[in-house]
């Protein structure tokens, strides 16, 4: 279902930029450079998201040390 949805998406979009049909080596290049940007960006969020954890660690704990166990 959600494949189909995504394929009427594409298809609608495409219309509206005013591409009737596009050959289906071209669609797959752009989904694969679509695939490449989504991975890539969702490495760079993950990467963000290490580091504001990170720094609030390092917030909770002044002086940099980690919390000493006993």
């Amino acid at each position: 279902a959600a494949g189909s949805w995504y394929t009427l998406y594409l298809t609608y979009t495409l219309r509206m930029l005013g591409i009737d049909f596009l050959p289906l080596p071209i669609l797959l290049v752009y989904y694969a450079l679509f695939l490449v940007f989504m991975v890539f960006f969702l490495r760079l969020v993950d990467h963000i998201v290490m580091l504001d954890s990170f720094q609030q660690e390092s917030r909770k704990h002044p002086g940099g040390n980690a919390p000493q166990e006993m």
